[in-house]
């Protein structure tokens, strides 16, 4: 995030809606070469200047979700940045996907401020990202919403066990195997995810 938030383009783009850095840095290559599923470009006022998502399977850009501008105008701590050297990041729990964020200050090249707005990035926790994680970490990872069903009763049980503090659980399958859950809290502190 920080190649767009560090960027005195950026803040020419924030500031005077210049047409040619979409074209010249947002384009499909951008986001699918980065993993990206959503680029959110907010001024200090929070309004958004640029939003768009991808559809990686379709190659396409498309409009931001509402769901996402509904979460950002209810949540207006992602866009505050009391150190300017530090980004949110984290999970979104939207109603078509869950995602993973950050959210920085968008500062000068030489990453100085003030703030000039916010640049969010974003990626979809899709099942070829959670493809992509098990590879990356030889293990078989899930994640499950917690504002959904559950697929089985065991996940329930397994919500059950878990650590209050820690929000982890460790279970033993058998002489050779370990299950290893934690729950993920979401941007606001709510519990949102089973990993």
């Amino acid at each position: 995030n920080l190649s767009w938030s560090v960027w005195d383009d950026t803040i020419d783009f924030i500031e005077h809606s210049n047409a040619n850095y979409v074209e010249e840095n947002l384009s499909n290559e951008t986001y699918a070469k980065n993993h990206i599923s959503v680029i959110v470009m907010l001024d200090l006022s929070g309004k958004i200047v640029y939003g768009k998502s991808y559809d990686r399977q379709q190659d396409k850009i498309l409009d931001l979700p509402q769901s996402l501008k509904d979460y950002i105008k209810a949540n207006p701590a992602i866009l505050n940045h009391p150190n300017l050297h530090k980004c949110h990041e984290g999970l979104i729990l939207l109603p078509e996907n869950q995602l993973l964020f950050t959210s920085c200050p968008i500062l000068t090249s030489q990453e100085k401020g003030p703030s000039h707005g916010t640049v969010i990035l974003g990626t979809n926790l899709d099942q070829i990202v959670v493809e992509e994680l098990r590879k990356t970490t030889r293990s078989e990872l899930n994640f499950y919403r917690l504002d959904r069903s559950l697929p089985n009763s065991n996940l329930q049980k397994v919500i059950e066990t878990i650590d209050p503090k820690s929000l982890i659980s460790i279970q033993s399958q058998n002489n050779h195997l370990l299950s290893a859950y934690k729950i993920l809290k979401d941007f606001s502190g709510k519990p949102a995810t089973l990993l």
